[in-house]
């Protein structure tokens, strides 16, 4: 089937549609000379209204017989418009019938394509079932024409063997930060980013346990200096004792050593002063 217009039907067509083109510039050409760089005055103002009216009518003119040989010149071609386009719309239906059809069995192929490769994830996910879902694993382009089932299926495995070796990798590093480690992981699957963060992490607790043991010294040399506060309010020193002595003969200061003596030795004569009221200090 060939769409065809005779030749003759062609060329009956106007090839230009002449008229007195050049009389007529010319005749405007020299008129319109006066209307160079004419300036308007109050006394002129009436002429020039006048003389813009006629202009205008003369547009007017000239633009109403364009628009009457437009309508006859396209006359013919609005008729030829109007029956091609009803061959066209003939065309068009069956055309959106096939298109509707293609579409439908598109979908359908669609369909069945992601359903094997849900069975196909399915079948080898294993212990990632939890974790990982088919849209995490699955290509983005998957529903192309291009990209064939058996490719899916091998991207999908690639993923499934990339993720398992990173996983006990993870667990190998026996941190006891891996549940961090696998959370980031998991976010994109990256493992210098779950590295990272387990950098992070032992750090973080160095830095604790670096304050610990800070604030744990800061606590002992407190307890100690209390202690030792405490010690010298119980038991002053010999100095006070002499000077006890000086208004009490009956009291004396008697210095002894003992060697090598024992918790137990030590506690016993600090009940033994306290018993009888007796300070005693360091030599």
């Amino acid at each position: 089937m060939e769409f065809i217009i005779s030749p003759e039907a062609l060329a009956a067509l106007p090839q230009e549609i002449p008229f007195n083109y050049e009389q007529i510039k010319a005749e405007l050409a020299h008129q319109l000379k006066y209307y160079q760089g004419l300036v308007v005055t109050e006394d002129a103002i009436k002429d020039a209204k006048k003389d813009r009216a006629a202009l205008n009518k003369l547009v007017m003119a000239i633009e109403d017989k364009r628009k009457s040989v437009k309508r006859e010149i396209m006359a013919p071609y609005d008729s030829f418009e109007k029956t091609v386009k009803e061959i066209v719309g003939m065309i068009q239906t069956p055309i959106d019938l096939i298109d509707s059809q293609v579409k439908e069995f598109e979908e359908l192929k669609k369909q069945e394509k992601h359903s094997a490769i849900l069975d196909h994830y399915s079948q080898n996910v294993g212990d990632l079932s939890e974790i990982i879902t088919l849209e995490r694993v699955i290509p983005e382009k998957w529903a192309n024409a291009g990209m064939s089932l058996k490719d899916i299926c091998e991207d999908v495995d690639a993923k499934f063997f990339k993720i398992r070796n990173d996983l006990k990798i993870i667990r190998a590093t026996n941190t006891q930060h891996e549940q961090a480690m696998i959370d980031v992981y998991l976010r994109s699957f990256d493992m210098s980013a779950a590295l990272a963060e387990n950098a992070r992490l032992e750090e973080q607790q160095k830095a604790l346990q670096r304050q610990k043991e800070q604030d744990a010294a800061q606590r002992k040399e407190q307890e100690a200096a209390q202690q030792s506060a405490a010690e010298e309010r119980e038991y002053p020193s010999d100095d006070t004792a002499e000077e006890t002595a000086i208004f009490d003969p009956n009291i004396k200061t008697i210095r002894v050593i003992f060697h090598d003596t024992t918790p137990k030795f030590r506690e016993a004569m600090k009940l033994l002063t306290l018993k009888h009221g007796i300070r005693y200090g360091s030599a």
